[in-house]
């Protein structure tokens, strides 16, 4: 039941503003041609966007890498803070150059050794 504080006009739900006040944050890093998404807290609201699932492997949700734009645009629509490795980790594993598309987004492009 939700706790409300009396005014003397009108009830403040306490419990309905805590939430809509919450904060999710998330960390994004690479791994094997994935995208590892571990958030901070709740995690039950992951599992409404496309091709994340849960890999209890490593404890986290992974999503192909290749939606990784797509990734970055769904959780800036849901306000999440994001923590993001994933430009590091590619920098790192293989080197990475940053481009322009055609549509003028910024792109990470992957330069591997072999």
């Amino acid at each position: 039941m939700a706790r409300t504080i009396e005014n003397s006009e009108i009830p403040i739900d306490i419990s309905a503003k805590s939430k809509s006040a919450e904060v999710r944050r998330i960390n994004l890093s690479f791994d094997r041609g994935t995208i590892l998404l571990r958030p901070k807290g709740d995690s039950s609201w992951l599992e409404s966007i496309p091709g994340v699932l849960w890999d209890g492997r490593v404890s986290a949700f992974r999503a192909p890498a290749s939606d990784y734009q797509a990734l970055r645009q769904n959780l800036r629509a849901r306000n999440v803070q994001i923590h993001d490795e994933v430009e590091h980790s590619w920098e790192s594993n293989f080197g990475v150059g940053q481009v322009r598309g055609n549509n003028g987004e910024s792109c990470l492009t992957m330069i591997t050794y072999a």
